[in-house]
């Protein structure tokens, strides 16, 4: 269960970067980020911090932005989601 609303939740931030109001949509990312970790999910952890970073650079919180993106890049490197072109463009970082 703290999976899908994880994901939903997720989901949902799309629409509010979309709608240009990043500050809604860390909001619903706060409440994704535990229940992510709660359901032990790297991925969809890894798609909140991804989300995170996009509304860190609508703020222009460009060291915010960068830290999420390396968060979800660790993230999904631990899952192996990556390709091997991926990988080796990704071991740069």
């Amino acid at each position: 269960m703290p999976q899908g609303c994880g994901e939903f939740l997720q989901n949902m931030t799309g629409v509010e970067l979309e709608r240009g109001k990043p500050g809604a949509a860390r909001e619903l990312l706060a409440e994704a980020l535990p229940l992510t970790r709660l359901a032990d999910s790297k991925r969809i952890e890894a798609q909140v911090r991804y989300r995170l970073g996009e509304a860190a650079l609508l703020t222009a919180e460009l060291d915010d932005a960068i830290e999420a993106f390396r968060l979800a890049l660790l993230l999904v490197r631990d899952v192996g989601e990556l390709g091997p072109a991926r990988e080796a463009a990704a071991a740069r970082y």
